[in-house]
């Protein structure tokens, strides 16, 4: 994970033990001064000839609220989503149009909460079906403070 103004980010290729699977890539980010908040994880394709487009997203701890203007899941239309919460592809891709929904914007609360950055690792793994020791993915170089 990078630094650029305290933003933390990883981009990761994904692949098979035939190869890389090309234009899937996992994206990890977080906030360098805070600590096991305010991260995401995203499985996106890059693929040739398209824009990259998120295929799931996974956001743990986030500063904000989200809500789920006018559209699914049901249970969560217009009810604002405060903390973890999960952009599942299953309910962001449109069947027929071999697309996402713009910018995999719905989504679900995380429930229960993830309480601590080995069991989000280990739920991104689990849903995004990546295989792989439980290092595969790193923890972010947080900082230990301003001052």
């Amino acid at each position: 994970m990078d630094a650029p103004k305290g933003r933390l980010e990883m981009l990761a290729p994904l692949e098979t033990e035939n190869g890389p699977l090309e234009g899937l890539r996992l994206r990890g980010i977080a906030v360098a001064a805070r600590r096991e908040a305010n991260v995401l994880f995203q499985l996106e394709y890059d693929g040739p000839g398209r824009k990259c487009e998120p295929l799931s997203r996974i956001e743990w701890r986030p500063p904000g609220l989200h809500i789920n203007r006018d559209c699914g899941p049901w249970d969560w239309v217009n009810i604002p989503q405060i903390g973890s919460h999960h952009h599942a592809f299953e309910i962001n891709y449109l069947d027929g149009k071999d697309t996402m929904k713009r910018n995999a914007r719905q989504s679900a609360p995380i429930v229960p909460d993830l309480p601590d950055y080995d069991d989000l690792r280990k739920f991104v793994m689990k849903d995004f079906k990546i295989n792989g020791p439980g290092d595969t993915i790193p923890y972010p170089p947080w900082s230990e403070g301003l001052f």
